[in-house]
C-alpha cells in the first residue's frame, strides 16, 4: 500500500494525496485492522461484509488465507 501511494496517481487522488504529499508508513495501516481484533469486532465486520458480497450472487468457494484492507 505504501508504494502504490508512491507511485500510482489513482490510489494518490483516491486518498486524498497531493503529488508531493508525504506517505504514511505500514503502521497507520496495521493499526485499524488490530484495532477492530482487540475490541472484538473484526469477526463480525468481516462477516458483514462477505453477505453483502453474496448479496450480489458472489461466493467464494475455498480459501486458505484472506487479504483485507479497510
Amino acid at each position: 500500500m505504501e508504494r502504490a501511494l508512491k507511485v500510482w496517481l489513482d490510489f494518490m487522488r483516491f486518498c486524498g494525496l497531493g503529488l508531493h504529499a508525504p506517505v504514511p508508513g505500514e503502521m497507520p495501516h496495521c493499526r485499524f485492522p488490530n484495532a477492530l481484533v482487540a475490541g472484538g469486532v473484526y469477526d463480525d465486520l468481516l462477516a458483514g461484509a462477505c453477505r453483502q458480497i453474496e448479496g450480489h450472487g458472489q461466493k467464494l468457494r475455498a480459501a486458505e488465507a484472506a487479504i483485507t484492507d479497510g
